[in-house]
């Protein structure tokens, strides 16, 4: 038990001692102030260096984010249009089976019916001739 107070002493002791002396560095007022301004410069360009880290970091993250969503864009878009084309041909068959004048007069309908007729009795009569030349 003696032992432990002893080497307490002499660590006290140890420490007072090392820890009084004020050896004088050896440099001037003029020097202490430089060395003290180029610590307080490098200070703040590592501060602005963090900045600079900070902000290329959020750049970054941007960048990455636009290179998910554009693909996804680009895709949506590209679907829209194959969706367009390919509903373009049964629109304009639509367009072509329905007439654009619904009021059709009778008159026109009759004349292209009669005029079919007679076309069509034009040809069997033809045919009628052809075979009778034939046999």
């Amino acid at each position: 038990m003696r032992r432990l107070p002893r080497i307490m002493t002499a660590g006290l002791l140890l420490a007072v001692a090392c820890g009084c002396s004020d050896p004088d560095s050896g440099l001037t007022k003029t020097q202490v102030t430089q060395v003290l301004d180029i610590q307080q410069e490098s200070q703040r360009e590592r501060a602005d260096l963090s900045r600079a880290r900070d902000e290329l970091e959020l750049d970054r993250r941007k960048w990455s984010e636009r290179e998910r969503k554009d693909p996804i864009i680009a895709e949506v878009i590209g679907k829209g249009l194959v969706l367009i084309l390919s509903c373009l041909p049964l629109v304009l068959i639509v367009l072509l089976l329905v007439p654009a004048n619904q009021d059709i007069p009778a008159e026109l309908i009759r004349e292209t019916l009669i005029g079919d007729n007679r076309s069509d009795r034009r040809l069997t009569a033809d045919r009628h001739e052809t075979r009778r030349r034939l046999d």
